[in-house]
């Protein structure tokens, strides 16, 4: 009895086809158990079609009679039959694809490469899922016949050197993997994949740089999705962010041993200064943010510990001009996006603004006291120092400025020259606000004789920006 044009699909098969399970073949390949729908049915668009539910189907060879139909279907016999069953899966071609990748065949093979596939199949008992491919399954024969004692020696002595190879390999792994800081039950499931992969499933696989791709998550193990992406969670998990900083543009490569003493410093910053400690997500956060060391102590000394000891005026200026509330600081000043530059000039903005208001420089603008904080920034490089030389520097002129604060009033009547808080202090800060800083001390001083000739006339003290003068009633 035979059909016509195509083979039909695989089902029940004889004693061997029994055993060749096509839907534990894809469930241990992580892929669907169905095959992709068809476009069209008898020439017409399909419409709400279904692929065939491969899940309970087992491998079968159609014949091809002599006639040119195909025949009852059955288990396949040999390795020719086993690889044309392969070849008639026309309606899943990635489920195709995969038993040929693992049984080394194509569409096109020699009969050695079928004998060698069907060897493999027979090993198994028929197990898709358990059996090796034929190198594996060559080099495992091989490595059972060198190990016996009537085996020919010069055999046993090829095959000795590839046995200490897997041991040096599973050694070495293993040593890396438990400096990884992963948990007992994690190390007994890498254990378990690396002897998987240097000997059972994989004695090929010796290229310690090729074992430690995989279980960096970047290659896969051949063992299934199901494995890979255990794999690549628990990696993720022991070093977040490292895949992601190592593969974006320009990085410098950093292996787990650097991220290891990068997470230590940044801890020990945060220990420091008791900002709160950061946890292995917000770690992973900086790294991928390409926030250094050396910048997280600054982020914590000129933001967190500045703010966490200032006054409450400065804070409710950082709120009121920012929208940087106290509850947030400590995720502003850990988030990669708010730039280390931007955040000091609002810290110091806000620094400086509260320090002129309490030394009588009243009415700054936001723009003038965000210019005060660009040159306490400047100062601070300048003095190759942090971000707190340079405010105390600049608090140092204004206090100095203060000093004529009573020259920006004129007593009713006294008709008296007078200078502006922006005056005083372009007058000790070289352009502030617009100003020419030699102009402002000559207009400063202006002021201050107007004041000191007013008190000559009647005696007392005045205090400038100079000192006290205008002791009695004239000057000889």
């Amino acid at each position: 009895m035979s059909t016509k044009k195509k083979p039909p699909a695989p089902g029940a098969g004889g004693a061997a086809g029994q055993g060749l399970n096509l839907g534990a073949f894809l469930k241990a390949q992580g892929m669907s158990p169905y095959a992709p729908a068809p476009t069209t049915v008898g020439g017409r668009a399909a419409v709400n079609a279904v692929g065939t539910d491969y899940s309970k189907l087992t491998l079968q060879y159609t014949p091809l009679m002599p006639d040119g139909t195909y025949g009852v279907p059955r288990a396949p016999k040999d390795g020719t039959e086993f690889a044309l069953a392969i070849n008639q899966i026309n309606d899943y071609p990635a489920l195709q694809a995969a038993l040929h990748t693992k049984f080394e065949l194509g569409s096109s093979f020699t009969s050695k490469q079928a004998d060698n596939a069907w060897k493999s199949v027979e090993s198994s008992k028929y197990d898709l899922v358990s059996a090796l491919s034929p190198t594996l399954a060559q080099a495992v024969n091989a490595l059972k016949i060198a190990t016996d004692a009537q085996a020919n020696t010069r055999l046993a002595t090829q095959y000795s050197a590839t046995v200490s190879q897997q041991a040096n390999a599973i050694d070495n792994i293993s040593a890396t993997l438990n400096s990884w800081n992963y948990t007992p039950a994690q190390l007994k499931h890498m254990g378990d994949v690396l002897r998987q992969l240097v000997t059972t499933d994989g004695s090929h696989m010796i290229n310690q740089n090729a074992l430690l791709q995989v279980f960096r998550g970047e290659a896969p193990s051949g063992l299934g999705k199901n494995v890979d992406a255990s794999i690549k969670t628990s990696y993720e998990a022991a070093f977040p962010g490292l895949n992601d900083y190592n593969n974006s543009p320009g990085a410098v490569h950093m292996n787990e041993s650097q991220y290891q003493a990068y997470s230590t410093k940044i801890q020990d910053t945060a220990t420091q200064y008791g900002a709160p400690m950061p946890d292995k997500t917000a770690i992973g956060e900086l790294l991928k943010g390409n926030v250094s060391p050396a910048e997280y102590n600054q982020r914590v000394t000129d933001i967190y510990a500045t703010v966490t000891n200032a006054n409450q005026n400065v804070r409710n200026q950082l709120e009121q001009q920012y929208g940087i509330k106290a509850g947030d600081l400590v995720h502003y000043m850990m988030d990669p996006k708010n730039a280390l530059p931007a955040m000091q000039r609002k810290v110091a903005a806000a620094e400086l603004g509260d320090y002129a208001t309490r030394v009588g420089l009243k009415g700054l603008t936001s723009d003038q006291t965000t210019e005060l904080a660009d040159a306490a920034k400047l100062a601070a490089t300048a003095g190759n120092s942090n971000l707190g030389y340079g405010v105390n520097q600049i608090q140092g002129a204004l206090l100095g400025a203060s000093k004529g604060e009573a020259l920006t009033t004129s007593a009713p009547g006294a008709n008296q020259p007078t200078v502006s808080a922006t005056q005083l202090i372009g007058s000790q800060l070289a352009g502030f606000g617009g100003t020419n800083q030699a102009a402002e001390q000559v207009q400063v001083g202006r002021a201050e004789q107007a004041r000191t000739a007013q008190f000559e006339k009647g005696g007392g003290f005045v205090e400038t920006s100079k000192g006290v003068v205008g002791v009695g009633s004239a000057r000889t």
